[in-house]
């Protein structure tokens, strides 16, 4: 009966060692399966599970998911802040992921209605990118392609950094949000980081969430100025809405502009947009 016993033992620790499963960002337990229905939530996952050459998987996405453009034909769930439970429903999905903008209720009826709910918000940073990446991988059976795709991004990212080493530091600052108000990359948030590995001095590294006045920006100094895309202008409207606008045309400073989705999103592209900024600040 004891020797029964210890076989049982082993064989059910033998399964537990080679089940696929994976605790996500809030500890929920999400079963390692072969997901052929996922519906996501938020652009980010849209591009990491395309990334990862897994776009016949998706059945669905949020009206903010927009690359790659072959997503679009995809079905809408709605917006960040409004989506529809009702049509996540409606798809069928066996797997939704979702990122960190997703509110709390809207995921606990999702799993009220029985669907299996991944949310992945992890660390906005480099390594909680590669994080992300590997959940994303591991959840669809991708894990080598994910491990290809992050290793890639890393050897872009020692090139740009390797070479913003021996070129001079700009003074520079990035405009996340400019006009009635006014936003950068401070020294706390990973497009800071960003810009010093671009090899820019940030103006704004002594500065917090993302908050810095005019007054600042006007007494920075800033050599380079990069522009985030403002929502629905192209990069040429939102140069001439900065070049028009007091006081930011009398600040005499190189000009770029980066496209939003490119760097705001903590994806695949993360490295392109390190060599976006990289081009700008030493063209």
């Amino acid at each position: 009966m004891k020797r029964f016993s210890l076989v049982v033992v082993l064989l059910l620790c033998t399964l537990c060692l080679f089940s696929r499963n994976l605790v996500d960002t809030q500890g929920t337990l999400v079963p390692e399966a072969d997901y052929a229905r996922i519906v996501s939530l938020g652009p980010t996952v849209t591009e990491t599970v395309c990334a990862l050459g897994a776009e016949d998987k998706l059945v669905g996405r949020t009206a903010f998911c927009n690359y790659p453009e072959s997503v679009l034909k995809l079905p809408s769930i709605g917006t960040l802040t409004n989506p529809s439970v009702e049509t996540v429903l409606r798809l069928h999905p066996d797997l939704v992921i979702a990122g960190s903008l997703i509110d709390e209720p809207f995921l606990a009826s999702l799993r009220k209605a029985g669907l299996t709910v991944c949310v992945l918000n992890h660390e906005a940073s480099f390594d909680g990118t590669y994080a992300m990446i590997r959940d994303i991988g591991a959840l669809i059976g991708k894990e080598e392609t994910a491990e290809a795709v992050i290793q890639d991004m890393r050897t872009k990212i020692l090139r740009i950094t390797e070479q913003a080493k021996g070129l001079p530091h700009p003074k520079t600052y990035l405009a996340t949000s400019f006009g009635n108000y006014d936003s950068t990359a401070t020294g706390d948030t990973y497009l800071g980081a960003m810009i010093e590995m671009a090899g820019g001095d940030n103006v704004a590294k002594d500065s917090r969430n993302w908050s810095f006045s005019k007054e600042e920006l006007l007494r920075s100094g800033a050599e380079v100025v990069i522009l985030m895309n403002m929502n629905g202008k192209t990069p040429e409207e939102t140069l001439e809405l900065w070049k028009h606008t007091k006081p930011y045309k009398d600040i005499k400073s190189r000009l770029g502009v980066v496209d939003a989705d490119l760097i705001a999103r903590q994806g695949p592209r993360l490295a392109e947009a390190l060599e976006a900024l990289y081009r700008i600040i030493h063209p």
